[in-house]
Protein backbone atom coordinates (compact mmCIF):
# COMPACT_ATOMS: atom_id res chain seq x y z
CA UNK A 1 0.00 0.00 0.00
CA UNK A 2 2.62 2.27 0.74
CA UNK A 3 4.81 1.73 -2.18
CA UNK A 4 1.17 2.05 -4.37
CA UNK A 5 0.93 6.04 -2.88
CA UNK A 6 4.59 6.58 -3.62
CA UNK A 7 4.03 5.50 -7.02
CA UNK A 8 0.55 7.59 -7.49
CA UNK A 9 2.88 11.02 -5.96
CA UNK A 10 5.46 10.13 -8.22
CA UNK A 11 3.02 9.96 -11.15
CA UNK A 12 1.10 13.38 -10.04
CA UNK A 13 4.49 15.20 -9.79
CA UNK A 14 5.76 13.90 -12.81
CA UNK A 15 2.59 15.40 -14.36
CA UNK A 16 3.14 18.64 -12.17
CA UNK A 17 6.30 19.37 -13.76
CA UNK A 18 4.94 18.67 -17.83
CA UNK A 19 2.08 21.08 -16.72
CA UNK A 20 4.44 23.79 -15.41
CA UNK A 21 7.16 23.17 -18.13
CA UNK A 22 4.34 23.35 -21.34
CA UNK A 23 2.97 26.81 -19.37
CA UNK A 24 6.36 28.04 -18.95
CA UNK A 25 7.10 27.12 -22.83
CA UNK A 26 4.06 28.43 -24.42
CA UNK A 27 4.28 31.79 -22.34
CA UNK A 28 7.61 32.32 -23.32
CA UNK A 29 7.52 31.75 -26.83
CA UNK A 30 4.69 34.48 -27.55
CA UNK A 31 6.37 36.94 -25.84
CA UNK A 32 9.01 36.37 -27.57
CA UNK A 33 8.25 36.22 -30.78
CA UNK A 34 5.42 38.26 -31.08
CA UNK A 35 7.60 41.11 -29.33
CA UNK A 36 9.71 40.64 -32.22
CA UNK A 37 6.35 40.80 -34.63
CA UNK A 38 5.58 43.91 -33.51
CA UNK A 39 8.62 45.76 -33.75
CA UNK A 40 10.42 46.56 -36.89
CA UNK A 41 13.78 47.28 -35.50
CA UNK A 42 14.27 44.30 -33.87
CA UNK A 43 12.97 42.52 -36.85
CA UNK A 44 15.45 44.06 -38.76
CA UNK A 45 18.11 42.22 -36.06
CA UNK A 46 17.00 39.32 -36.00
CA UNK A 47 16.25 39.06 -40.07
CA UNK A 48 19.87 38.08 -40.78
CA UNK A 49 19.90 35.67 -38.38
CA UNK A 50 17.58 33.16 -39.90
CA UNK A 51 14.06 34.59 -38.53
CA UNK A 52 12.99 36.58 -40.55
CA UNK A 53 9.07 37.23 -40.49
CA UNK A 54 8.50 33.94 -42.27
CA UNK A 55 10.44 31.96 -39.78
CA UNK A 56 8.72 34.15 -36.83
CA UNK A 57 5.27 33.26 -37.81
CA UNK A 58 6.37 29.41 -38.13
CA UNK A 59 6.93 29.54 -34.35
CA UNK A 60 3.85 31.08 -33.89
CA UNK A 61 2.01 28.69 -35.50
CA UNK A 62 4.31 25.62 -33.48
CA UNK A 63 3.09 27.37 -30.29
CA UNK A 64 -0.37 28.07 -31.66
CA UNK A 65 -0.45 23.88 -32.68
CA UNK A 66 0.49 23.09 -29.15
CA UNK A 67 -2.06 25.09 -27.38
CA UNK A 68 -4.78 23.25 -29.43
CA UNK A 69 -3.11 20.03 -28.98
CA UNK A 70 -3.02 20.58 -25.05
CA UNK A 71 -7.13 21.23 -25.33
CA UNK A 72 -7.53 18.22 -27.10
CA UNK A 73 -5.65 15.84 -24.82
CA UNK A 74 -7.51 17.30 -21.79
CA UNK A 75 -11.06 16.73 -23.93
CA UNK A 76 -9.36 12.91 -24.58
CA UNK A 77 -8.41 12.28 -20.72
CA UNK A 78 -11.97 13.87 -19.85
CA UNK A 79 -13.46 11.29 -22.18
CA UNK A 80 -11.44 8.39 -20.71
CA UNK A 81 -12.65 9.79 -17.14
CA UNK A 82 -16.34 8.97 -18.08
CA UNK A 83 -15.76 5.99 -19.84
CA UNK A 84 -14.03 4.65 -16.53
CA UNK A 85 -16.77 6.20 -14.52
CA UNK A 86 -19.39 3.86 -16.88
CA UNK A 87 -17.91 1.03 -16.68
CA UNK A 88 -17.69 1.42 -12.71
CA UNK A 89 -21.81 1.70 -12.38
CA UNK A 90 -21.90 -0.83 -14.96
CA UNK A 91 -19.96 -3.54 -13.38
CA UNK A 92 -21.53 -2.63 -10.03
CA UNK A 93 -25.21 -2.49 -11.29
CA UNK A 94 -24.74 -6.08 -13.47
CA UNK A 95 -22.73 -7.68 -10.11
CA UNK A 96 -25.71 -6.91 -8.11
CA UNK A 97 -27.94 -8.31 -10.31
CA UNK A 98 -25.75 -11.39 -10.80
CA UNK A 99 -25.01 -12.06 -7.65
CA UNK A 100 -28.58 -12.63 -6.77
CA UNK A 101 -29.00 -15.40 -9.74
CA UNK A 102 -26.19 -16.81 -8.07
CA UNK A 103 -27.71 -17.49 -4.95
CA UNK A 104 -30.70 -18.65 -6.35
CA UNK A 105 -29.13 -21.07 -8.86
CA UNK A 106 -26.68 -22.40 -5.72
CA UNK A 107 -29.97 -23.36 -3.91
CA UNK A 108 -31.76 -24.97 -6.71
CA UNK A 109 -28.93 -27.00 -7.94
CA UNK A 110 -27.31 -27.78 -4.88
CA UNK A 111 -27.83 -31.88 -5.26
CA UNK A 112 -27.16 -31.30 -9.29
CA UNK A 113 -23.27 -31.54 -9.46
CA UNK A 114 -23.50 -31.71 -13.37
CA UNK A 115 -25.63 -28.13 -13.52
CA UNK A 116 -23.37 -26.82 -10.97
CA UNK A 117 -20.10 -27.25 -13.14
CA UNK A 118 -21.83 -25.68 -16.14
CA UNK A 119 -22.75 -22.86 -14.57
CA UNK A 120 -19.75 -22.72 -12.41
CA UNK A 121 -22.04 -21.87 -9.21
CA UNK A 122 -18.43 -23.40 -7.15
CA UNK A 123 -15.96 -21.01 -6.38
CA UNK A 124 -14.99 -16.96 -5.93
CA UNK A 125 -15.67 -14.49 -9.31
CA UNK A 126 -13.10 -13.59 -10.84
CA UNK A 127 -11.26 -10.47 -9.97
CA UNK A 128 -10.26 -9.54 -13.42
CA UNK A 129 -12.71 -7.78 -15.66
CA UNK A 130 -12.53 -10.06 -18.51
CA UNK A 131 -12.71 -13.14 -16.96
CA UNK A 132 -15.25 -11.97 -14.61
CA UNK A 133 -17.09 -11.29 -18.11
CA UNK A 134 -16.55 -14.77 -19.42
CA UNK A 135 -17.64 -16.32 -16.11
CA UNK A 136 -20.91 -14.08 -15.96
CA UNK A 137 -21.24 -15.01 -19.64
CA UNK A 138 -21.07 -19.09 -19.19
CA UNK A 139 -23.34 -18.86 -16.09
CA UNK A 140 -26.40 -17.02 -18.23
CA UNK A 141 -25.30 -19.30 -21.19
CA UNK A 142 -26.25 -22.62 -19.66
CA UNK A 143 -28.64 -21.21 -17.05
CA UNK A 144 -31.68 -21.07 -19.81
CA UNK A 145 -30.65 -24.91 -20.03
CA UNK A 146 -32.35 -25.31 -16.23
CA UNK A 147 -34.88 -22.64 -16.64
CA UNK A 148 -38.01 -24.45 -15.02
CA UNK A 149 -35.61 -25.64 -11.87
CA UNK A 150 -34.59 -21.68 -11.10
CA UNK A 151 -38.53 -20.60 -12.00
CA UNK A 152 -39.59 -22.74 -9.35
CA UNK A 153 -36.99 -20.63 -6.81
CA UNK A 154 -38.24 -17.61 -8.42
CA UNK A 155 -35.87 -16.59 -10.92
CA UNK A 156 -37.50 -15.81 -14.17
CA UNK A 157 -36.18 -16.45 -18.00
CA UNK A 158 -36.94 -12.49 -18.58
CA UNK A 159 -34.96 -11.89 -15.01
CA UNK A 160 -32.02 -13.97 -16.90
CA UNK A 161 -32.30 -12.17 -20.10
CA UNK A 162 -31.86 -9.01 -18.34
CA UNK A 163 -28.73 -10.19 -16.23
CA UNK A 164 -26.92 -11.54 -19.22
CA UNK A 165 -27.61 -7.69 -21.14
CA UNK A 166 -26.14 -6.05 -18.07
CA UNK A 167 -22.90 -8.16 -18.26
CA UNK A 168 -22.80 -7.22 -21.64
CA UNK A 169 -23.26 -3.67 -21.15
CA UNK A 170 -20.21 -3.93 -18.83
CA UNK A 171 -17.81 -5.74 -21.95
CA UNK A 172 -19.25 -2.76 -24.29
CA UNK A 173 -18.17 0.04 -21.80
CA UNK A 174 -14.73 -2.13 -21.00
CA UNK A 175 -14.56 -1.47 -24.58
CA UNK A 176 -15.27 1.83 -24.85
CA UNK A 177 -13.05 2.64 -22.02
CA UNK A 178 -10.55 0.82 -23.61
CA UNK A 179 -10.97 3.00 -26.91
CA UNK A 180 -11.13 6.56 -24.91
CA UNK A 181 -7.36 5.26 -23.06
CA UNK A 182 -5.89 4.66 -26.29
CA UNK A 183 -7.13 8.09 -27.98
CA UNK A 184 -6.07 9.70 -24.67
CA UNK A 185 -2.41 7.58 -24.72
CA UNK A 186 -2.19 9.47 -28.40
CA UNK A 187 -3.71 12.63 -27.64
CA UNK A 188 -0.59 12.79 -25.54
CA UNK A 189 2.44 11.45 -27.76
CA UNK A 190 1.17 14.15 -30.18
CA UNK A 191 1.15 16.93 -27.78
CA UNK A 192 4.74 15.95 -26.62
CA UNK A 193 5.69 15.95 -30.09
CA UNK A 194 4.33 19.32 -30.68
CA UNK A 195 5.87 20.48 -27.44
CA UNK A 196 9.51 19.19 -28.42
CA UNK A 197 9.29 20.71 -31.97
CA UNK A 198 8.40 23.94 -30.10
CA UNK A 199 11.16 23.93 -27.90
CA UNK A 200 13.51 23.44 -30.12
CA UNK A 201 12.24 25.99 -32.25
CA UNK A 202 12.75 28.06 -29.52
CA UNK A 203 16.51 27.06 -28.02
CA UNK A 204 17.62 28.21 -31.69
CA UNK A 205 15.38 31.75 -31.76
CA UNK A 206 16.78 32.19 -27.94
CA UNK A 207 20.59 31.92 -29.20
CA UNK A 208 19.89 34.45 -32.01
CA UNK A 209 18.35 36.58 -29.75
CA UNK A 210 20.84 37.03 -27.16
CA UNK A 211 23.28 37.46 -30.00
CA UNK A 212 21.32 40.05 -31.57
CA UNK A 213 20.94 42.15 -28.37
CA UNK A 214 23.79 41.14 -26.22
CA UNK A 215 24.09 45.18 -25.82
CA UNK A 216 20.67 45.81 -25.37
CA UNK A 217 19.82 43.42 -22.09
CA UNK A 218 16.82 45.56 -21.29
CA UNK A 219 15.47 44.32 -24.60
CA UNK A 220 15.75 40.56 -23.95
CA UNK A 221 14.23 41.32 -20.48
CA UNK A 222 11.09 42.63 -22.34
CA UNK A 223 10.92 39.76 -24.48
CA UNK A 224 10.49 37.53 -21.50
CA UNK A 225 14.43 35.83 -21.49
CA UNK A 226 16.24 36.10 -18.32
CA UNK A 227 18.67 38.27 -17.66
CA UNK A 228 21.34 39.31 -14.45
CA UNK A 229 20.14 42.28 -13.21
CA UNK A 230 23.72 43.14 -12.63
CA UNK A 231 23.89 43.00 -16.64
CA UNK A 232 21.30 45.60 -17.10
CA UNK A 233 22.75 47.82 -14.31
CA UNK A 234 26.02 47.63 -15.66
CA UNK A 235 24.78 48.70 -19.26
CA UNK A 236 22.27 51.37 -17.73
CA UNK A 237 25.76 52.70 -16.44
CA UNK A 238 28.07 52.71 -18.99
CA UNK A 239 25.20 54.71 -20.81
CA UNK A 240 25.44 57.81 -18.46
CA UNK A 241 27.79 60.64 -18.99
CA UNK A 242 31.34 60.79 -17.69
CA UNK A 243 31.22 61.37 -13.84
CA UNK A 244 28.08 60.97 -13.47
CA UNK A 245 26.85 59.47 -10.17
CA UNK A 246 24.72 56.65 -10.57
CA UNK A 247 22.59 57.34 -7.41
CA UNK A 248 21.72 60.64 -8.58
CA UNK A 249 19.55 61.02 -11.17
CA UNK A 250 19.41 65.05 -12.81
CA UNK A 251 15.95 65.37 -12.97
CA UNK A 252 16.36 67.29 -16.10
Amino acid sequence: MILYCIARANRFSLKKKLIMSFEKLTRKSEKAISGVLSNDLWQQKVDPLGFSVAELQKGQALSDELMQLSAMQQKEYGEQYSATDVLRRAKSDAWQVYKHHLQIARLALADDRGQYKALQLDGRRERNLLKWVKQARTFYANAKNVAPALKAYGLKSEELKQGAAMVEAVYQAYDLRDKERDEALQSTQTRLQAETALSRWMKRYERALRFAFEDQPEVLKELGLKVKEETVATVFISSMPTGQNPDVINPS
